[in-house]
C-alpha cells in the first residue's frame, strides 16, 4: 500500500506499473474510517495469502512424502522417514514412534531403538492397549493425564516421553493398532492447532 501526495506521483506510477502495490491512496486522508478499513482488508488478504501458500507447501510435502513411503521397502526406513517428516512438517524438535510389542509400548526413534540404550519400554496394561483402539486421528495433550492409554503405566517406564504439550496419533494397519506417533517441543512458541492435528493424522 502506498500513501503519497503529488510529490510522490512518479514512485506511485512505478509501483503500479511493476505490480508492487495492492492499494494506492493519496493525501490528504478525507475519511479516516475508510482508510482504516482499507488497511484492515489488505492485512486480512495478506494473511489469507500466506495461509494459502503454507497449505500449498504442506500439500506438496505430503504428496512427496507419500511417494517416498511407497518407494521404501523396509520397516525401519519407513519408520525413520515418518519420524523425520513429522518433526519437519510440524516444526518440532521431538518426534517418536511407540510400537506395541506384545503388552509393551516401545519407543523407536530415527533408526535406532531407544530400548537398546537402556530405556525401559512402557509396559502397558492389557486395557491400555485396548484403549489405543478407541481413538483415530491426532489429539493434543496438554498434560499426561489427557492421554487415556497412558493410565496405569509405571512412571519409570514413561521417563522418555516428552513433556506436554504434545500431539499423538494412533498408527494403524486396517483394524490393527501398531502404535503411536508423537511430536513435541515446538521450535516456535505457537501452540499446536487443529491444522497440526490434521497434518499428523
Amino acid at each position: 500500500m502506498l500513501l503519497t501526495g503529488h510529490a510522490g506521483l512518479d514512485s506511485a506510477i512505478t509501483a503500479i506499473n511493476e505490480h508492487l502495490l495492492d492499494k494506492y491512496l493519496t493525501k490528504p486522508i478525507d475519511n479516516e474510517n475508510d482508510f482504516m478499513v482499507s488497511i484492515r482488508l489488505l492485512l486480512q488478504r495478506f494473511w489469507m495469502q500466506r495461509t494459502i501458500d503454507r497449505q500449498h507447501r504442506t500439500l506438496g510435502d505430503l504428496y512427496r512424502f507419500a511417494n517416498m513411503l511407497n518407494a521404501i521397502g523396509d520397516l525401519r526406513s519407513t519408520r525413520d522417514e515418518i519420524v523425520s517428516f513429522a518433526a519437519k512438517a510440524l516444526g518440532c524438535r521431538h518426534a517418536s514412534i511407540w510400537l506395541v510389542e506384545g503388552s509393551e509400548l516401545v519407543e523407536k526413534v530415527s533408526g535406532e531403538d531407544r530400548n537398546d540404550a537402556g530405556v525401559l519400554p512402557a509396559r502397558l496394561p492389557a486395557d491400555a492397549v485396548e484403549r489405543l483402539f478407541a481413538f483415530r486421528g491426532a489429539r493434543r495433550a496438554d498434560r499426561r493425564e489427557d492421554v487415556p492409554w497412558l493410565e496405569g503405566v509405571a512412571e519409570s517406564a514413561l521417563s522418555s516421553l516428552p513433556e506436554p504439550p504434545f500431539l499423538y496419533s494412533a498408527l494403524a494397519s486396517g483394524d490393527r493398532i501398531l502404535g503411536v506417533l508423537m511430536v513435541a517441543k515446538r521450535m516456535t512458541p505457537i501452540p499446536f492447532e487443529e491444522k497440526d492435528e490434521e497434518i499428523l493424522t
